[in-house]
């Protein structure tokens, strides 16, 4: 709404919008933390891109063709 005012690190959605919980340091620093692991992937895939043949059927070892995610989803 006009001249509506919200106090910092507030997560804000819809319209009209609203508050709907407040920004703890726990989640700044996970967001931090997912921001620098999503800016490393691109040198990630460089690393270990090579040149391959297309699956022809689905593998039941994708878990040992796929390096280890450090992704942790947000839990609170």
């Amino acid at each position: 709404k006009q001249d509506e005012k919200f106090p910092p690190r507030s997560l804000i959605v819809g319209n009209p919008a609203k508050i709907i919980k407040r920004v703890s340091d726990e989640m700044t620093k996970w967001k931090t933390e997912g921001t620098v692991l999503y800016q490393q992937l691109p040198l990630e895939m460089k690393k270990h891109w090579r040149e391959c043949e297309a699956l022809k059927t689905s593998s039941a070892n994708k878990s040992k063709i796929l390096p280890k995610s450090k992704y942790t989803p947000f839990k609170k």
